[in-house]
């Protein structure tokens, strides 16, 4: 898997994600690898790496689906948000399960740097799972628009946030503000 990826052949990417899906699923839980080995992860983790290299969006429900890549927030969820504003809705499907893979998923959102998402990112920011409101918030401010357009959006997006009763979607929205103010 880790020379098909370096090959970065688009052909190689249905065989990974063939060689992917006949590996049994891990189910991992908090404090519990449920007899995972390392291999086991590392394997996943590289063939979750060469898919994304490759651009493989067919591999996302793949990926999401399972524990060892998407439950591992610090390293899933980074790495499914390199598919940018298209995996947006399922992340955000994801999230609202609240299951183990939920803090991958919101951590997703909160890695999405792509112009395009910022339409859908900002409809997030009224979002009730206010989980999923602070990862578009942080999301936001961590990659600010580069348009005129998409800031405006992003600025009148966040205004109603600034009196949320959620002291941390509050503390987000000003900080997003501030983001988006011209240096």
């Amino acid at each position: 898997i880790k020379t098909l990826s370096r090959i970065n052949a688009r052909d190689a990417a249905p065989q990974i994600r063939e060689l992917l899906r006949e590996r049994p699923k891990l189910r991992l839980r908090k404090g519990n690898w449920g007899g995972a080995t390392p291999d086991q992860i590392e394997y996943s983790h590289q063939a979750a790496k060469a898919l994304v290299a490759l651009d493989h969006f067919e591999a996302v429900d793949e990926l999401l689906s399972r524990d060892e890549i998407i439950a591992m927030q610090a390293f899933g969820g980074p790495l499914v948000a390199k598919f940018g504003a298209r995996v947006l809705p399922r992340v955000v499907e994801l999230a609202r399960l609240k299951d183990q893979r939920r803090e991958g998923a919101i951590s997703a959102i909160a890695s999405i740097n792509d112009e395009t998402a910022i339409p859908a990112l900002t409809q997030l920011l009224g979002d009730p799972d206010t989980g999923i409101a602070n990862a578009a918030a942080g999301s936001l401010g961590r990659y600010p628009p580069k348009s005129e357009a998409s800031r405006k959006l992003v600025q009148d997006s966040t205004k109603p946030l600034l009196s949320n009763k959620d002291r941390f979607l509050r503390g987000r929205a000003h900080a997003l503000l501030l983001a988006m103010s011209p240096t």
